[in-house]
């Protein structure tokens, strides 16, 4: 049922305790409740296997006999980690091998790949079993062999003999920082009539989490295994304990600009329990800034995988990363730290912008410092670096560069932009002009580079692209990129097309969990809905089904659907309720103090909001609102500010206590209505 059928009766009001705050939004959650995890079924077996059950923990054994004898077994969702089984030889000398996959079309005897695109071979491990007299060992895969991710584990027999196994499991080693008892207990949450939508948000939690992992388990990139691999190379100038958040669970287990800058919204929502992802956060800031250039240049992506500065757009993306973490964490002292590199870094783009007479005013990209994503080097004047240097230009509070931000927007507009299309060009080049790319035109209205009337030519024109599958990318290949799609998403809700948004959520992201790890989001795949990246050739086994760059949609549920969002000093909130066809939805997050939640709920012929904001927080509150409707708060006529069809209320104290707020069109029902006489209270289940 949409808000707008309502005849714009609406109810707010703010809740005085949380014991009706819903819970059923655990049964989306896939992190485990101990670090010990164990498989949920065997997906097959081939050869000679008996009791194959048994490697489950059921009675008895599992027992492979003869070269080959194989066993798969499915953990339900990905993992990562340590495996270790029991296992008793009947002679020595035996050799079991050992594989992980992420997907099930990959689940053979060997492993999907991790480690590059030069040929290298995960393969198996090979373990050496010595008989055992019929004595029951144990074998854990040591530190090096530690998996990012995976759903399969393989055994097979490699060698002749028998071989009983049982007590198969994985030590979950993801969220380091996490004490084992609370990897379930996220720091925010989302619940509505919608169970598509809360998969795709706990997803989105999940995968933030399997990405954040210990800074000494990256990958080892210094001597490239010829078979196997190696988690064991330490991100400088971290130690081994640091907790750090990489683009991918699996690989690359590093940090890279583009990936942590769209993770930042989702970690402080949903990974922030008792600080521990900003800490997350600040140490991938650490990590990027220590490879800083003599010049201010910012690394194209994070130690160890590369050290050197080949990307002005990712450059961009790291001083936006920076900004967005100060704005969720508050941490002032450390933000200084990095004020005199990031002020360089800035400066060092501008001197690249073409000024005076019969010039662009763009920044003309260097080739040095070309590398971007989805594309060859993107030299010259480029959409998505000018984009991405003109919010670079807006993180300043003291708004130092404010003087330049004007004339670029206007040099983007002017050079760029193709009204013919209704979208803007990848360059001014004349092969630019025939590309019209995805991520440039998402971050140009993201960033407010465009209009509202460009915002929303752009919003329609993009959604003319999407397929049965996304958003194509035609930059990427024809690739459809959660990544880029999640930059999309943003601009419909920048453009004022939350429909769009949430339509292409549901597309996209509800297709890559039904065809995919149903647990987790993936990396990328193809326009045809395959599982291929183009970028990869056809090494597909390498793409990365927990990647953090794809996890927008769970700020966009939290933030821009339930319409809860922080502000300054984290005191500071916004409660702005967007319409769409939900009629139930619930979020919530911590913030100085506790937690703020919020919820909506419809039925009855009314559409209830609720509010709950702890002591010493203050914020505001925007709900549509008629032209002629009434707003009351405790039974008392209200007066907001109106405009676009909505009220604003500011200086709103979060006390704890009870406040009604009712917008309605009915005259005096507004006053008289209150929570014992709501019909959908007895109606609704949601709040068990």
């Amino acid at each position: 049922m949409s808000m707008h059928i309502l005849n714009n009766i609406l109810i707010l009001i703010l809740a005085t305790t949380a014991s009706a705050w819903t819970t059923k939004y655990k049964e989306y959650i896939h992190s485990p409740s101990s670090r010990t995890v164990t498989p949920q079924s065997v997906y097959g077996i081939e050869g000679n296997v008996t009791n194959p059950l048994g490697i489950l923990g059921g009675e008895g054994a599992a027992t492979l006999s003869g070269v080959n004898s194989t066993i798969v077994v499915d953990f339900g969702y990905i993992t990562a980690g340590l495996l270790s089984f029991n296992y008793t030889a009947d002679s020595a000398n035996q050799t079991v091998g050992v594989a992980f996959s992420e997907s099930s079309y990959y689940a053979t005897q060997s492993s999907d790949m991790s480690i590059g695109l030069n040929g290298e071979v995960d393969g198996s491990l090979r373990v050496e079993l010595n008989g055992t007299n019929g004595t029951q060992e144990q074998w854990t895969a040591d530190d090096l062999h530690l998996r990012g991710a995976y759903r399969y584990a393989t055994l097979f027999m490699a060698t002749p003999g028998t071989v009983e196994v049982s007590g198969l499991s994985n030590q979950f080693t993801a969220a380091p920082q996490v004490d084992e008892d609370k990897l379930r207990e996220y720091s925010g949450y989302f619940y509505s009539d919608d169970a598509l939508l809360n998969r795709i948000w706990y997803a989105a939690a999940y995968t933030n989490q399997l990405s954040t992992i210990g800074a000494g388990t990256s990958r080892n990139t210094t001597t490239t295994p010829t078979s196997n691999w190696n988690n064991s190379e330490l991100i400088t100038p971290l130690s081994p304990s640091d907790s750090v958040l990489v683009d991918g669970a699996k690989r690359d287990r590093t940090e890279w600009p583009g990936d942590f800058a769209t993770a930042i919204p989702p970690t402080f929502l949903a990974n922030n329990r008792d600080g521990l992802g900003m800490e997350a956060l600040r140490n991938s800031l650490r990590a990027l800034y220590s490879q800083v250039s003599a010049e201010g240049m910012l690394p194209y992506a994070g130690p160890p995988l590369l050290k050197g500065p080949q990307s002005y757009t990712y450059h961009l993306w790291t001083l936006s990363a920076t900004y967005a973490y100060w704005k969720h964490s508050g941490d002032d002292d450390f933000v200084k730290g990095l004020w005199d590199v990031f002020g360089r870094g800035v400066d060092l783009a501008l001197e690249d912008v073409e000024r005076g007479a019969n010039k662009t005013g763009l920044l003309d990209v260097p080739e040095s410092a070309s590398s971007s994503w989805g594309r060859s080097p993107t030299a010259g004047h480029d959409l998505t670096a000018n984009a991405n240097l003109y919010h670079a230009l807006e993180t300043d509070e003291a708004m130092q560069w404010e003087e330049h931000m004007e004339p670029l927007s206007n040099a983007i507009n002017t050079h760029l932009w193709d009204e013919e299309t209704g979208l803007y060009m990848d360059n001014d080049t004349e092969a630019g002009h025939s590309l019209y790319p995805q991520d440039g035109n998402a971050v140009a209205v993201l960033y407010g580079v465009a209009d509202a009337d460009r915002a929303q030519t752009v919003s329609s024109a993009l959604k003319q692209r999407w397929n049965d599958h996304g958003a194509v990318s035609p930059e990427g290949l024809s690739a459809i990129s959660p990544f880029v799609s999640g930059l999309e998403v943003s601009a419909h809700v920048q453009a004022g097309n939350i429909t769009n948004a949430l339509e292409l959520i549901r597309l996209e992201w509800g297709y890559m969990l039904s065809a995919f790890s149903n647990s987790t989001l993936i990396e990328g795949f193809y326009h045809d809905g395959t599982l291929h990246y183009p970028f990869y050739g056809s090494l597909d086994s390498y793409i990365s089904h927990a990647h953090a760059w794809s996890t927008t949609p769970l700020a966009t549920l939290t933030q821009e659907v339930a319409g809860l969002r922080i502000g300054d000093n984290l005191t500071r909130w916004e409660y702005a309720p967007q319409n769409t066809d939900l009629e139930f939805v619930e979020t919530g997050f911590a913030v100085q103090g506790g937690e703020i939640r919020a919820r909506m709920r419809g039925g009855g012929g009314v559409v209830a909001y609720e509010l709950q904001a702890p002591q010493g927080t203050s914020g505001s509150i925007r709900v549509p609102v008629a032209d002629n409707g009434t707003v009351s708060v405790d039974g008392k006529r209200a007066n907001g500010e109106r405009g676009n069809g909505k009220m604003l209320l500011e200086d709103i104290q979060g006390d704890g206590q009870v406040m009604e707020i009712v917008v309605a069109d009915m005259g005096n029902f507004a006053a008289n209505w209150s929570k014992q006489t709501d019909p959908t209270r007895e109606e609704s289940d949601a709040f068990a």
